[in-house]
């Protein structure tokens, strides 16, 4: 019986979904440019199924794979190679690479050949300490306080890295495929002595790197002992080269049904096996399910393939409130969040916004919500809180598909016409999911004076609130792909509002001063509590602008 591997690769949301959508989608990427994916890395799961699968397809069941697979885990090269010596599987081995890109789906992106998979040795890697010695940087951090004394215990940069940074998670210099990168290991280097110098000293570190120390919300450091003989690396040992040779994309539902007939149900796997009868030519075109294969270099193909077989970046929320004056509970249901993950930082912004509206509306008008909303409504049925409400439904010169976040409909709420409109990002100009759409960072500027400023000073009766959290410093958000001649947030400021748009249009934007203190960060963390929405900064914008309606 022979199989197609396939191993699941989790498009990385909020900022670090750039990297990953320029190697796999960008025009210049490296998938686009045919060039091989080297040492990409993965945990266990699923690798002892994927070896027994090709050795009793090849030798029968037997008690004997037990010891053939623990001999296999101290093998120190080309993990595919050795199987095919052993005639356990052909090379090339063809495969597919499929990505999560929204919350459980995942769906095929690419074709590959799989070239190799083989184990982080500690001994080969060059940010071992041990034998190596301490970097120079860090030893030049290092004192003679009990903290430094505990540096040289550990045994690599990346076990440093992981158990004194508290952004380790969504660092991009450890990614494992940068790994020996000459310029990468001297920007982790001179990151990793100024966070040795931040936990020290408090000297604060340069806005351009994202390190600081670790906050309780933080994911637990792995716990890493004492090098030893034979030892892998404790982060995703198991390392994957691919050489990729074409987009190729299945429906979700047909991806699926394929999915349930995989060689091992294992629920934790990366890498699983299907027959190869479910697609027995992987470049034949299939006339009863949605599928696209198409050559590298071809943009865009994985887009126009999600509308093909409808795939929406939504989830939904619903939102419910007590009533002080009938007693009862009031409820809005299926309040769309367009987010690939509920992880996402736009997901956490604005459905924390939602809520928080939707709170504030019914503590500051309690008789004109009652009297407003049945006890469940419908959020296309609502008659004050508006999500996503299409500018074409503000004026009738409208003509393209733009909408706002939220809006509040105060000829509903007050008797009086007029409108509260608010805009909400966290990433500006740039991409941070599939679910967004994106122009030339200038358009951006237009875009923004045009709904935030133009459009509720034509209505006349409109005052717009733009809601920005971004949880980086402005030092290094603002980089070289930022808007032409704008290179903070006064500046942008300045270009969208051009100065006279005070009454019409406010704003609130929260980025971390530095990465310490974390202010963007910790705003989003408050977003998903109520009990902490009046500890954000925007609680007292929002509360303001309510109280200036009555």
């Amino acid at each position: 019986m022979s199989f197609i591997p396939y191993v699941k690769y989790v498009l990385a949301p909020n900022t670090r979904f750039e990297r990953d959508h320029e190697i796999f989608f960008g025009s210049k990427g490296k998938v686009a440019r045919g060039e091989p994916l080297i040492n990409y890395g993965w945990g266990y799961g699923g690798l002892k199924e994927f070896v027994r699968a090709y050795y009793e397809a090849a030798k029968g069941p037997t008690e004997d794979f037990e010891i053939y697979y623990d001999r296999l885990k101290d093998h120190q090269g080309n993990l595919l190679e050795k199987m095919s010596s052993e005639k356990l599987l052909k090379l090339p081995l063809r495969g597919l690479i499929a990505a999560r890109i929204h919350q459980n789906l995942f769906i095929p992106i690419l074709v590959a050949d799989f070239r190799s998979i083989w184990f982080k040795y500690c001994v080969t890697c060059v940010r071992r300490w041990e034998q190596r010695g301490l970097p120079p940087q860090i030893r030049q951090c290092l004192g003679t306080d009990s903290f430094s004394q505990n540096i040289p215990g550990m045994r690599c940069t990346r076990m440093a890295c992981s158990h004194l940074c508290g952004n380790y998670k969504n660092c991009i210099l450890n990614y494992t495929s940068l790994e020996e990168d000459p310029e990468t290991e001297e920007k982790i280097l001179d990151c990793l002595s100024t966070l040795i110098r931040l936990l020290r000293e408090g000297t604060e570190p340069n806005k351009i790197y994202e390190c600081r120390d670790r906050e309780t919300m933080d994911d637990s450091p792995h716990r890493v002992g004492r090098l030893k003989a034979g030892q892998k690396c404790f982060e995703r040992p198991v390392r994957f080269d691919f050489q990729p040779i074409r987009r190729r994309h299945v429906d979700p539902n047909t991806w699926k049904e394929i999915q349930d007939q995989r060689v091992d149900h294992g629920p934790h796997h990366i890498i699983d096996l299907i027959p190869s009868d479910l697609l027995p030519d992987i470049y034949q075109e299939e006339v009863r399910r949605t599928d696209v294969s198409a050559p590298l270099e071809t943009m865009n193909v994985l887009q126009s393939f999600m509308k093909m077989a409808n795939i929406r970046f939504e989830i939904k929320i619903d939102l419910s409130v007590y009533c002080s004056l009938c007693g009862g509970q009031h409820r809005l249901f299926r309040l769309p969040i367009s987010a690939m993950f509920k992880t996402d930082q736009a997901y956490v912004q604005e459905a924390g916004f939602g809520r928080m509206l939707w709170q504030l509306l019914w503590t500051e008008f309690p008789k004109s919500m009652c009297e407003s909303y049945p006890r469940e409504c419908q959020i296309d049925n609502s008659p004050v809180l508006k999500r996503e409400l299409s500018v074409s439904a503000l004026t009738e010169a409208e003509k393209n598909n733009r909408n706002y976040d939220y809006a509040v409909n105060l000829q509903a709420l007050t008797g009086n016409p007029g409108w509260l409109l608010f805009s909400l990002t966290t990433g500006l100009w740039k991409k941070g999911g599939f679910h967004e759409a994106t122009f030339e960072p200038e358009k951006y500027v237009q875009y923004w004076k045009e709904m935030l400023v133009e459009i509720p000073s034509d209505l006349g009766n409109a005052r717009s609130l733009w809601y920005v959290v971004v949880p980086s410093t402005e030092e290094q958000f603002f980089d070289e792909s930022a808007p032409s001649g704008v290179g903070d947030m006064n500046t942008l400021i300045s270009e969208i509002s051009d100065g006279k748009a005070q009454r019409i249009f406010e704003y609130k934007a929260v980025f971390n001063s530095t990465p310490r203190k974390g202010e963007a960060r910790h705003e989003l963390q408050k977003l998903r509590a109520q009990q902490q929405f009046p500890q954000t900064s925007i609680y007292p914008v929002l509360h303001e602008m309510l109280r200036e309606v009555k």
